[in-house]
């Protein structure tokens, strides 16, 4: 059992200790499962955020340039000739 001296005999622990240490052993391990949970979560993200940037801005150009077309000509100036 982890934390306990080396060449300890297990026979000698009572069962209230073993379930104090297996309990202490359950927490820990719990806690860091929740750490690798919130670390992988949080990387998985932060890449799903970096590979929908690119295409949410083509769409939104996309969506955009009718707008400013229209606007041009309606105004009678060129895109982009601030008018």
């Amino acid at each position: 059992m982890a934390g306990w001296p080396r060449g300890f005999s297990l026979e000698s622990v009572t069962p209230a200790q073993r379930e104090a240490a297996a309990a202490s052993e359950l927490r820990r391990l719990g806690a860091d499962l929740r750490a690798i949970v919130s670390d992988g979560l949080r990387t998985i993200e932060a890449d799903t955020a970096a590979a929908t940037a690119r295409p949410r801005a083509l769409l939104l150009n996309a969506r955009l340039r009718p707008l400013v077309a229209s606007r041009s000509l309606s105004s009678g100036s060129p895109a982009g000739a601030g008018g």
